[in-house]
C-alpha cells in the first residue's frame, strides 16, 4: 500500500489549487484524485479545527481510506496530495511526521492581507459568507465568532501569521524537506515556478505544463444571475471525479476559465489594508528573515 512522499500543506488562496492541477499533468507525478483529503487534520483531532470543518468536504478518516487514494500509483516518482489546512494545524504536523517522516512538504504563501481578502471573496462567491469583510475582520479580532461559522470564516486574519504556523513544521522536519514558495512568483512566472517545484520533487523539470488557467478565482459575480453557476459545490466535485481523467481535467479547465471571466473582486479599502498590515508587521519581518527574501511589498 502506497503512502504519499510529498504534501502541499498550505495555504488557501495562495495558488494551491493551480499548483495541484499543474502537477497532475506531469507523467512522473501522481496526486490524489481528492483534493483536500484533510486526513492528517482528522488524525490529529485538534479541537480548535475539527469542529468547524465544512461538512461537505471529503471525509478521509481512516488510514486504509487514505492509502486507497493512491492505489493507482504505478511508476510515478512523486506521489502526493494537497490539503491547505495542514499548515495551520500543529497536530497535523505531528501526524505527518509519524506516518511519513521523510515526506517533502510544500508551502505556498501570499501577501497575508491579500490572502485574507481573497479568502473572504471566495466564500462570498460560494454563498457561504454574508458579512462585509470589515465586519468579519472586526468580529475575528474581537473574538466575537458565532459557532455556526466554518473554520476558514473564523480565521481570515489569523492564518496570515505564516512564521508562527511554519515553526511547527520546522520543529518536526529537517529544513531540506520543506519548500516555501511565494504566490507572487507563481503569478509572475508560472512555468518557471513549476520548473523549480519539479526539481524539488526530483522529477523531470523539462516537462512544461499548461499553466494558462488560473484556478479558483474569487470575487463577486459581475451578474448576480450567474451566482449559482459559479459556486464550488460537492455536486460539481463529484461529477468531475466520476469522469475519466482527461475529461475531468478539461471540464475543470473550462469551468475555471469561465469563472475567472465572470468574477470581479473590488479593491480592498486602503484603511482596512493598513490595519491588517500593522497587525502582520512583526510576523512578516520574522518570515522575511526565515526565508531570506525581501517581503517589503507585503508591508505597503
Amino acid at each position: 500500500m502506497v503512502m504519499p512522499n510529498f504534501l502541499i500543506i498550505g495555504f488557501e488562496k495562495a495558488g494551491t489549487t493551480s499548483v495541484y492541477h499543474y502537477l497532475k499533468q506531469h507523467p512522473q507525478v501522481f496526486v490524489s484524485p481528492t483534493k483536500e483529503t484533510n486526513f492528517f487534520v482528522h488524525e490529529g483531532q485538534n479541537p480548535e479545527i475539527l469542529p468547524y470543518l465544512r461538512k461537505e468536504l471529503p471525509v478521509v478518516k481512516s488510514l486504509a481510506d487514505y492509502r486507497a487514494l493512491f492505489e493507482e500509483v504505478s511508476e510515478h516518482k512523486a506521489v502526493g496530495e494537497a490539503s491547505p489546512l495542514y499548515l495551520a494545524d500543529p497536530k497535523a504536523a505531528e501526524c505527518i511526521r509519524h506516518h511519513i517522516p521523510r515526506a517533502k512538504l510544500i508551502a505556498l504563501l501570499r501577501d497575508p492581507a491579500e490572502r485574507a481578502y481573497s479568502s473572504y471573496w471566495m466564500r462570498v462567491r460560494d454563498g457561504r459568507e454574508s458579512r462585509s469583510f470589515e465586519q468579519a475582520v472586526e468580529e475575528e479580532l474581537a473574538g466575537r465568532l458565532d459557532d455556526s461559522l466554518e473554520l476558514e470564516s473564523r480565521h481570515y486574519v489569523r492564518w496570515g501569521l505564516y512564521a508562527r504556523h511554519l515553526k511547527a513544521y520546522l520543529n518536526s522536519f529537517d529544513q531540506s524537506q520543506l519548500a516555501i514558495y511565494l504566490f507572487d512568483d507563481l503569478k509572475a512566472d508560472p512555468r518557471g515556478f513549476m520548473r523549480e517545484l519539479f526539481r524539488f520533487l526530483e522529477v523531470d523539470d523539462r516537462f512544461v505544463p499548461d499553466t494558462s488557467v488560473r484556478y479558483n478565482a474569487s470575487g463577486p459575480p459581475t451578474n448576480r444571475l450567474l451566482r449559482p453557476f459559479l459556486w464550488k459545490s460537492a455536486v460539481t466535485r463529484t461529477v468531475r471525479r466520476a469522469l475519466p481523467e482527461p475529461l475531468s481535467r478539461r471540464a475543470a479547465s473550462l469551468q475555471e476559465r469561465w469563472r475567472s471571466r465572470a468574477l470581479a473582486k473590488p479593491p480592498m479599502p486602503p484603511k482596512l489594508r493598513r490595519r491588517l498590515v500593522a497587525g502582520y508587521r512583526r510576523d512578516i519581518l520574522e518570515l522575511q528573515g526565515m526565508l531570506e527574501r525581501d517581503l517589503s511589498g507585503w508591508l505597503e
